[in-house]
């Protein structure tokens, strides 16, 4: 049987495309379990004992919950600013069409 090379061409554009997809999701995965950990462990370790009460004093808060929330949010936030820059770095499509945003928005005469 004869394969044509354009067929070919295209199942390996589509094969680079499936791979460039899963290594991008692996990597927010990843980025996603470091920043959601530190929370988790925190309250963990407060709950089990290793953390003093008075860890309240320290921080001036009425209770532990503030403080872990206070680490949530900023790991949360910190996910979010870095889920753009990861998408621009592993995605063309996504870094083009940016691109053609900030061209639209900066090149205005």
């Amino acid at each position: 049987a004869v394969v044509s090379t354009q067929s070919t061409g295209m199942n390996q554009q589509v094969i680079a495309d499936k791979r460039q997809v899963t290594v991008t999701i692996i990597v927010m995965t990843i980025v996603y379990i470091v920043f959601n950990i530190p929370p988790i462990i925190t309250l963990i370790m407060y709950e089990v004992g290793y953390i003093d009460p008075r860890i309240n004093d320290l921080f001036r808060f009425d209770e532990f919950s503030y403080y872990n929330n206070f680490q949530e949010i900023y790991c949360v936030g910190l996910n979010a600013i870095v889920n753009p820059i990861i998408y621009f770095v592993f995605m063309p499509t996504f870094r083009k069409h940016i691109l053609k945003i900030f061209r639209s928005v900066t090149c205005k005469t």
